[in-house]
């Protein structure tokens, strides 16, 4: 797979997803994980992070892009501005790259970058 796209805004993007892997751990799990696989998602290159943390309930799935929004009651006190993934949003939006999240609370999110 071949992708041609700004360093700066994808290295800004990628940190930035794994830096919420981490920070969005389950640590009650025995073993916690980041798998990065890049692959073809409908006949397109695909990048996807899936992690086994901590998980984002369906009822704020809709709202993670949007600036300043921040998860409350989760079970961990997580700090962060709510900036993360709405800056991952912007820069994605002007490389014209999608982005698809699936959550389950306490299973894991799956976030797919498709070129």
């Amino acid at each position: 797979l071949y992708v041609s796209s700004d360093l700066t805004l994808l290295h800004l993007t990628f940190q930035n997803i794994i830096e919420n892997a981490v920070k969005y751990k389950d640590t009650t799990k025995n073993e916690c994980h980041l798998k990065i696989i890049i692959e073809k998602y409908n006949e397109r290159p695909s990048i996807r992070f899936q992690d086994n943390g901590i998980g984002i309930s369906e009822s704020h799935i809709q709202n993670i892009f949007k600036m300043f929004y921040r998860i409350q009651g989760t079970n961990k006190q997580i700090s962060g501005s709510g900036l993360g993934l709405f800056i991952v949003k912007r820069s994605l939006d002007r490389l014209h790259i999608d982005i698809d999240v699936q959550s389950q609370e306490n299973i894991g999110t799956t976030i797919r970058l498709i070129f």
